[in-house]
């Protein structure tokens, strides 16, 4: 087993058949795109100096100020989702404007988003960032992910991961998964912070108990691989399976190595399969390629040479060595008849990932 204490692509390479359990490193750095409805308005009026009645008229005002902000900020918001009127990107933008300028974080947000994604204006990630921070630093936690994002990966400001990791923690210590998850991923590398595996693993544990499925995956590799903490066979099969069951297909692919090889719980050549199989569904070259081998040898399923070959066929199609080899050797033991009904079993495979692919989309 070759391992990586810093979380380059870890690779776990056995006999026959072949299994690739790979530790995902990529932070998530999807932004967080959807208009913000309200809730997090700031007040902005302050008591004035000047004596009770100066100080009562300049609140009042200040009242009829703020509800006419947020009467702005909720038709910005209608116009931007067509939510009772027809979906008008440039109204929204006039909207969202004022009250933004007024320090209604949600208003600062959606104006950012605009910008962000050139809604209603011309995209311009600087003007995004500047509108992001005035919101993130209200404690906005959309604004501060979307920030944190900005500043790692370099858009509208000069990459900075020391910022990103800043802005990260604040999301994550709200509660954010995927903010979890992206701060365990710097505090293994170390990148903006110090490394540290202890707080790395502390951080993917948040994220999983909460369900994200990449941060189960990670969590259980660090448990299979024991370099991190003490090696527990039970701890990755939990997570595995976790982040498996939620369809994330190297996990199905890792908890199908754990049952073809016994890692930890008893060998189970038909469970192996059941995972190997889902994972292929979803157009894993690595999964087809065990399929195949699973197929030819009779292991958790019937023997059957056709099919073996068809996912053979259809693993090398993208792009996997291995499989190429295994179907050159596989050739010489079938008929053309049974290569024919292989090439059709790829071709039925094909169609189907498609299918389940549209379907997700």
């Amino acid at each position: 087993m070759e391992t990586s204490k810093d979380y380059i692509e870890t690779v776990l390479r056995v006999a026959t058949p072949s299994w690739f359990p790979i530790f995902v490193e990529k932070t998530i750095t999807t932004r967080r795109h959807i208009y913000s409805a309200g809730g997090k308005e700031q007040a902005t009026t302050k008591h004035l100096s000047g004596g009770p009645i100066a100080g009562i008229l300049g609140w009042f005002r200040g009242v009829v100020n703020h509800e006419n902000s947020n009467k702005q900020f909720k038709l910005g918001y209608d116009y931007a989702t067509g939510k009772g009127v027809s979906q008008d990107y440039n109204k929204a933008f006039g909207c969202f404007t004022e009250p933004a300028k007024k320090g209604i974080a949600d208003a600062q947000f959606n104006l950012a988003l605009m910008y962000d994604k050139g809604d209603g204006v011309a995209r311009d990630y600087e003007q995004a960032f500047e509108w992001y921070s005035k919101s993130a630093q209200q404690g906005y936690a959309l604004a501060q992910f979307n920030l944190a994002v900005m500043y790692e990966q370099g858009e509208g400001v000069a990459r900075n991961y020391e910022q990103a990791f800043v802005w990260y923690s604040k999301v994550a210590q709200q509660g954010d998964a995927e903010a979890q998850f992206n701060l365990a991923l710097m505090y293994g590398k170390g990148n903006g912070v110090s490394q540290d595996y202890s707080q790395s693993l502390d951080w993917f544990a948040k994220a999983a108990e909460q369900g994200l499925a990449v941060a189960q995956f990670n969590l259980a590799m660090i448990y299979e691989q024991g370099e991190i903490v003490a090696r527990d066979y039970e701890q990755a099969l939990k997570w595995y399976s976790n982040a498996a069951w939620q369809g994330l297909a190297a996990a199905q692919c890792n908890l199908a190595f754990i049952y073809y090889h016994g890692a930890g719980v008893a060998r189970d050549y038909e469970q192996a399969f059941k995972w190997s199989s889902k994972a292929a569904q979803q157009g894993d070259a690595k999964a087809q390629f065990n399929l195949a081998e699973m197929y030819r040898n009779g292991e958790g399923v019937a023997k059957d040479l056709p099919r073996a070959y068809g996912l053979g066929f259809l693993a090398s199609a993208g792009g996997l060595d291995n499989a190429k080899s295994f179907i050159k050797e596989l050739e010489p033991q079938l008929s053309a008849q049974q290569i024919a009904e292989g090439e059709r079993i790829a071709q039925e495979w094909r169609t189907r990932i498609e299918v389940n692919k549209r379907a997700k989309q």
